[in-house]
């Protein structure tokens, strides 16, 4: 299912946004970590492979 985009803020995480709710690379990022938006980052693989 399509979500709000969000990112990680940790240096060590691919510069990706994430935007569907069972991205498994999005799902790791801590809570700490998550940001809104896309900060200008590409769309995450695994999102758009789901959709």
């Amino acid at each position: 299912m399509k979500v709000n985009p969000y990112y990680s803020a940790n240096l060590s995480d691919a510069n990706v946004f994430h935007d569907h709710s069972r991205c498994p690379v999005g799902m790791a990022i801590e809570k700490a970590d998550k940001r809104f938006g896309t900060n200008g980052y590409p769309r995450c693989r695994d999102c758009v492979k789901l959709g």
